[in-house]
C-alpha cells in the first residue's frame, strides 16, 4: 500500500492518485482541443470542463498541503507550487500540469503494476467512489459534446450551447428530467439512452458505496491487517488442538464404554452358569 508521506515523489492512496492522474490527462487532452479543433461545440464544452478540473486540481493541493508533514517542503522543496500552478485556468498550467503527469507517472512505475492493481482492489469501495467521480465528469464532457453534433441546426432544438448541454446532460444523468431541455433528434435521444443508464449506474454505484461505509462490517484498521490475520491463525490452531483432545477423550470414552460392556457381559455370563449348576 502507497505511503502517505507526502513526498510528491511518494503516492498517497493509489485509487486518489490514479484519479488524479486520469484528471490531469483529461485536462491536458482538452488543451490540445481548444488550440487544435475547429468544432465550436467541442471546444466550448472542453474550455468549461477545464475550469471544473482546476477545481478538482485546487481541491488536491490543499488536501496534499493539509497533509503534508512540512508545509513548507512540499510547495517549495517538493514542489507544491506547481500543483498550485497546475489548479489555475492561466497558460502557465499546461506546462505545471505535463510535469505533474510525467512525476506521477514515475512513482507509479516504480511501484510496479502488481502492486497497483492490489492496492486498488483491496480498497475497492473508495476506488467505485473515484470511478463515480470521473464518470460524471467524462460524461458530462463527452455527452455535452454529442448531444451539441446531434442537435446542432435540427428544427425545434432546444440544446444550443454549451450551457444548454450541460445541463441537460445533468439533469438527464441524475434522472431528473425537467423537459425544458429535450433532444429532438434520432440521435440525440440515443444519446440520451447512453446517459440515462450511464446515470442509473452511477447512482447505483454510489449507493453502494453509501451503503459500505454506513452499513457494511468494521473494516480492519490500516496497519492491523498482519496482526489481525496472526490472531485468526493463532485461535485456529488453539480450536484444532482443543478438536484433538476432545477426540481422544471421545475415543477413550468410547473404549471405557467397551470394556464396561465386557465385564459386565462376563459377569452375566458367570451368573448364569452358576445358576445352572445350582439348579442341577
Amino acid at each position: 500500500m502507497a505511503t502517505n508521506t507526502h513526498n510528491p515523489e511518494d503516492l498517497q492512496r493509489i485509487n486518489y492518485e490514479l484519479f488524479i492522474w486520469m484528471c490531469t490527462t483529461l485536462a491536458l487532452f482538452n488543451t490540445f482541443l481548444i488550440f487544435l479543433s475547429k468544432d465550436f461545440a467541442a471546444v466550448s464544452v472542453a474550455i468549461r470542463i477545464n475550469l471544473l478540473l482546476c477545481l478538482v486540481f485546487l481541491l488536491d493541493f490543499f488536501h496534499r498541503l493539509r497533509t503534508a508533514d512540512s508545509k513548507h517542503q512540499y510547495f517549495f522543496k517538493h514542489y507544491g507550487w506547481l500543483d498550485l500552478l497546475s489548479s489555475l485556468p492561466i497558460n502557465g498550467s499546461n506546462l505545471a500540469r505535463v510535469v505533474r503527469l510525467i512525476r506521477t507517472t514515475r512513482s507509479l512505475r516504480a511501484l510496479g503494476g502488481r502492486a497497483v492493481i492490489r492496492d486498488v482492489g483491496s480498497h475497492r469501495a473508495n476506488t467505485a467512489l473515484f470511478s463515480i467521480f470521473l464518470g460524471v465528469i467524462l460524461i458530462l464532457e463527452f455527452g455535452s459534446i454529442a448531444i451539441l453534433k446531434a442537435e446542432a441546426g435540427a428544427d425545434g432544438a432546444t440544446i444550443q450551447n454549451a450551457e444548454d448541454a450541460f445541463w441537460w446532460v445533468i439533469i438527464t444523468i441524475a434522472t431528473v428530467g425537467y423537459g425544458d431541455e429535450y433532444p429532438v433528434t434520432e440521435a440525440g435521444r440515443f444519446v440520451g439512452i447512453v446517459i440515462i443508464v450511464a446515470g442509473v449506474a452511477t447512482f447505483s454505484t454510489l449507493s453502494g458505496y453509501l451503503a459500505h461505509n454506513f452499513l457494511g462490517r468494521k473494516q480492519v484498521p490500516e496497519g492491523g491487517g498482519i496482526e489481525a490475520i496472526d490472531e485468526v491463525l493463532v485461535e485456529l490452531k488453539q480450536l484444532r488442538e482443543e478438536n484433538a483432545e476432545l477426540r481422544q477423550m471421545q475415543e477413550q470414552t468410547h473404549a471405557d464404554i467397551r470394556v464396561l460392556k465386557s465385564s459386565l457381559a462376563d459377569q452375566h455370563s458367570q451368573t448364569n452358569s452358576e445358576s445352572k449348576k445350582q439348579g442341577g
